[in-house]
């Protein structure tokens, strides 16, 4: 073999090792986090700190992965707090409001009721939440840098680097 054939035959087994690493490292993220799973454990704040350690590790393929599905995950978190916010409110204002003929107990049904619908509002919510996503809010919460991260977009510039060392 001439070293021209040598060196594009390890090229190519380089390129479809990169190929083979990215196809595994997806699948098992599609198949370890599924935002309609009962598995608590695997959460876009955990897949964004993974992302993270595989960027500081030097892990390209894992690094744009583990924050593609953050990214995403996040995403889809956001819309189902967002429809269940709506679906709650509008089944809760204000609809069974009722005003006493004397002032006085009007202002404290104005109370019980407002009160009221927050009380309904909230259970709705999280009694929602949990349908939607599958696990009980309360026993996941996302830590508050991460969401700092992700309000300050840097999960989109850690990415970015990420394929420009993939090469992608």
């Amino acid at each position: 073999m001439e070293d021209a054939d040598v060196k594009y035959s390890l090229r190519s087994l380089k390129y479809l090792f990169k190929v083979h690493s990215i196809i595994v490292v997806l699948s098992l993220l599609v198949t370890k986090t599924n935002s309609t799973s009962k598995d608590v454990s695997v959460t876009y704040d955990h897949m964004y700190t993974s992302g993270l350690n595989a960027y500081v590790g030097g892990k390209w393929f894992q690094c744009s992965a583990f924050l593609e599905k953050a990214i995403q995950e996040r995403k889809s978190y956001k819309t189902v707090i967002v429809d269940c916010r709506l679906r709650c409110r509008s089944n809760s204002v204000l609809s069974d409001f009722f005003i006493p003929a004397d002032l006085n107990t009007s202002v404290d049904a104005l109370r019980l009721n407002f009160f009221e619908n927050l009380v309904k509002e909230s259970h709705c919510l999280k009694t929602c939440k949990t349908e939607k996503l599958g696990y009980q809010i309360s026993e996941n919460r996302v830590l508050l840098e991460v969401e700092e991260d992700f309000d300050n977009l840097k999960p989109y510039s850690y990415l970015q680097f990420c394929y420009y060392k993939v090469n992608l």
